[in-house]
Parts: C-alpha cells; sequence; structure tokens
C-alpha cells in the first residue's frame, strides 16, 4: 500500500508537540507516523530553524513548506522504460482515433504475433498519455438545464430477445424511451422493431401518457424520424415526411442530434440506461406484453417516485405539479397515420410497396403511352402491425392525385398525359411517392 502523504497541518502539529516537550515515540503516537519519519521531519525543522519558539506561536504553512523543499528535497522517481515504448506511435494514434486499451491491445497482437506486452502495459501508456495530452474541450460537459415543457428527449435502447407469438420465434426487442428534458419524468414501452408506423405510433401514445405535448423533440438519427443525416455544420437534416407530418398537426418543432454525437441527448441516454440496467435486467420472462406490463408499474411505482441523482427531486412530483401544465395541449383529432414510401417503377412496371423479408409484391403499377392508368393487388403483406382500415394511396410526382379506394382495393386513374403521350418508355425507372393511410388504434 503507497505511503500516505504527510499535509502541512500535520507537521505544524507535530512542532506544536515538540514544543511541549513530548518525545518522539509520543509525537508518532499521536500523529500516526513511524519514529523514523517523526525524527526526519524534527532534524529538518531543526535545521531551517522553526523547530524552537512557543506553543501558541507556531511556524505559517507556507514557512513549512519552503523549510521542506529546502531541507528534504523530493527525490527523482526510479525510470523504468517501458516493454511497449516502441508502440508509444501507434498507441497515440489509435488513442486519438477513439480506441479504448482492450481494443488496442487486440490490434497489436493480432499485427504482431511476438507482441510483448500486456493489456495492463497499454493501460498504463494510454493513462500517461492522457495525462500529457491534458484536458481537451470535448472533455469538458456543460449540463444543459431546459424551461418547463419545452424539450423532450426520444431513444430506442435494445432489450434483448423476446417471444413473439405470431412468427413463434425469438426476435430482438426494443425499448422506447421519452424523457422530459425539465423534470426527468419518463414514458417508455417495449416493441419488436423500429418501423415508421412503429415510431409514429409510440409518439402519439407518449403525448397521451404526459397529457400533452413537449414543443421540441429530439431524436436519434434512425431513419424512422432521419432520412439524411446532418453530418456537417452548414448541412440541413431530411426529416422522415410521415415524421414531419406527424410533428405539423401536433404542434412539435424536431431538431435532430448530429451523428456520432450521442451527448447532446445524454437524458435519454441515461434514462435507456437506467431502464437496462435497473429494469430489464431483473427479468426473467420473455413475453414481450407481460414485460411491457411489468414495465408500467415500475415506471409508475420506482423509475417515476425516486429521487433523480441531478435534480434532487422525484421526476414524477415535478412533472405533475410544473411541467404539465405547461405542455402544449393534444391536438382535437386524433392522428391519422400515414406512412410515405419511394419507390421505383422497375422494367418488368412491378412496384415492390414492402419489405423483401415479404417475398410478394404489394403494388403493381403499368403505364401506357398517352395515358395513365394502374391496378392494385390486395395483399396481407401491405398490413401495417395490428392497425385495421388501412386505405393506401399512390401518386406520380408528375400526375394528379391517383388514390386506392379501401374497399375495392383498385388505384383510379383517369388522368391523362397533358400532351397525350407520356413520352417515356414502359422501362422508364419513375420514382413515385406513395402512402399507406390508417388511424392509430386507441390505446389502453
Amino acid at each position: 500500500m503507497a505511503a500516505r502523504r504527510t499535509d502541512m497541518h500535520r507537521l505544524q502539529e507535530l512542532i506544536r508537540l515538540h514544543r511541549q516537550g513530548l518525545k518522539g515515540r509520543a509525537i508518532g503516537r499521536a500523529l500516526q507516523m513511524g519514529r523514523d519519519t517523526v525524527r526526519v521531519y524534527v532534524q529538518a525543522f531543526a535545521r531551517a530553524g522553526v523547530l524552537q519558539g512557543g506553543v501558541d506561536l507556531l511556524p505559517d504553512v507556507a514557512i513549512l513548506e519552503a523549510a521542506l523543499h529546502a531541507e528534504l528535497p523530493a527525490r527523482p522517481l526510479p525510470t523504468r522504460s517501458s516493454s511497449i515504448e516502441s508502440f508509444r506511435p501507434q498507441v497515440e494514434e489509435l488513442t486519438l482515433r477513439g480506441a479504448g486499451p482492450k481494443a488496442i491491445f487486440d490490434r497489436l497482437r493480432r499485427l504482431d504475433p511476438d507482441f510483448p506486452g500486456s493489456l495492463s502495459a497499454i493501460k498504463r501508456m494510454c493513462r500517461r498519455l492522457q495525462r500529457e495530452r491534458g484536458v481537451r474541450p470535448q472533455d469538458v460537459v456543460i449540463r444543459v438545464e431546459t424551461p418547463p415543457g419545452e424539450f423532450a428527449y426520444v431513444d430506442f435502447g435494445y432489450a434483448g430477445l423476446r417471444y413473439d407469438k405470431e412468427r413463434g420465434i425469438l426476435r430482438k426487442s426494443w425499448v422506447f424511451v421519452m424523457v422530459l428534458g425539465y423534470s426527468r419524468h419518463m414514458v417508455a414501452w417495449l416493441v419488436f422493431d423500429q418501423k415508421v408506423s412503429t415510431w409514429l405510433w409510440l409518439h402519439v401514445r407518449a403525448f397521451e401518457a404526459l397529457g400533452g405535448v413537449p414543443r421540441v423533440i429530439v431524436p436519434d438519427n434512425l431513419k424512422a424520424a432521419v432520412v439524411r443525416a446532418a453530418f456537417g455544420i452548414d448541412d440541413e437534416p431530411l426529416i422522415h415526411r410521415s415524421y414531419r407530418e406527424l410533428a405539423r398537426h401536433s404542434g412539435f418543432r424536431i431538431e435532430p442530434t448530429r451523428p456520432r454525437t450521442p451527448e447532446h441527448k445524454g437524458k435519454v441516454e441515461s434514462g435507456v440506461k437506467y431502464v437496462r440496467r435497473c429494469f430489464l435486467a431483473t427479468l426473467d420472462s420473455v413475453d414481450l406484453a407481460q414485460d411491457d406490463a411489468a414495465l408500467q408499474v415500475w415506471l409508475r411505482e420506482i423509475a417515476g417516485k425516486r429521487v433523480h441523482g441531478t435534480i434532487a427531486r422525484v421526476p414524477a412530483a415535478v412533472f405533475a405539479e410544473e411541467e404539465r401544465p405547461t405542455l402544449l395541449p393534444l391536438p382535437q383529432a386524433r392522428y391519422e397515420l400515414v406512412l410515405w414510401k419511394r419507390a421505383k417503377l422497375h422494367r418488368d412496371s412491378h412496384v415492390r410497396s414492402t419489405a423483401p423479408s415479404t417475398r410478394r409484391p404489394g403494388r403493381i403499377f403499368t403505364r401506357s403511352c398517352g395515358r395513365a392508368r394502374a391496378r392494385a393487388r390486395s395483399s396481407s403483406s401491405t398490413r401495417i402491425g395490428a392497425w385495421p382500415g388501412i386505405a393506401a394511396w399512390a401518386a406520380d410526382s408528375a400526375r394528379p392525385c391517383r388514390s386506392i379506394c379501401p374497399t375495392t382495393a383498385s388505384i383510379c386513374a383517369s388522368a391523362a398525359a397533358p400532351s397525350g403521350r407520356c413520352g417515356r418508355s414502359r422501362s422508364d425507372p419513375r420514382r413515385f411517392s406513395w402512402s399507406r393511410r390508417s388511424s392509430i388504434p386507441t390505446t389502453s
């Protein structure tokens, strides 16, 4: 065990006890010092001329420190070259790129089978490089406090494998978490996917559970929210059209974070970590419905009533008293689901509307010169989760809107080309924007 560092106030007490006439053994017992250490300090202070004097007139701490530097200069630490000193440039480069000691150790061993160092040596070198580099601007974190009802942060977190009764297999599950920036009050649900329909449905459920809508939603750059992220300072993120329509309907703004910057939404990152460590890690079942019901109870009884470490208050109480009255009111009409998708017209005049995993085309479009017409073939693969009453519609970007009748599942297309002929061959890969509409089901 390393020796305990002696502070100047203890040395003042040493001088006081010496002036009272105590011997080295008694002084060492009172100050928990060895007799040899007491003797070294007494001799040093005697040479410096600060040992003698009155009991009530003790020398100042600065005088004692100067006397020690003069009489007992610090001995240089023994230098020992590291066994991996020749690998320092590589370790420094990998550290600057964000690699940790374990990743650096594995890479060096993979490149050089005769690598002489150990993981402990890599860790010591990384700590030494960090001390030499000092504190960087990105290492400094500033706590962001927001007004009540202003910001909400949303994110998904991996929740492990759970049994899907419809497919009869174990599937990856995800926990959706929304954390309010002021009160740290959170809502969360377990789901099987991160599709656009699920993303929008969870937002509507969250707003209804909160009893209002925050003014700004800060999502991650997942595809359900952001089609193209802003990588540069001057870049603008491209928000998913369905998500943008939900924002207009509910009245909130979307401010996505920049890519690879989780610290910009640390409140929800901490919220996801809290749910995973304190709730999901304690579960034994793999039933999603059962675990989701237990999650709602845990949020009400434990997470909402705990004393938050940052604000030192109970999130549920702060939300009910201060933040809920400041939220935007819920829209009068419930949001009607609209899913937009960019589809390509293939050479065989087919457009795939569903994921490739379904292996069934959901819509067929055909075009003839001089007149646009379209057909649709109904398919069970066009179903969006468990949302009933789907009515899909398609729109050519250069033509009037052609909608699919929800009862006959056929596209009504009677608009002719403006010039009489479309001027394009049947194999022209035209891109269509089309959507599906559905009413979001009422949640219990």
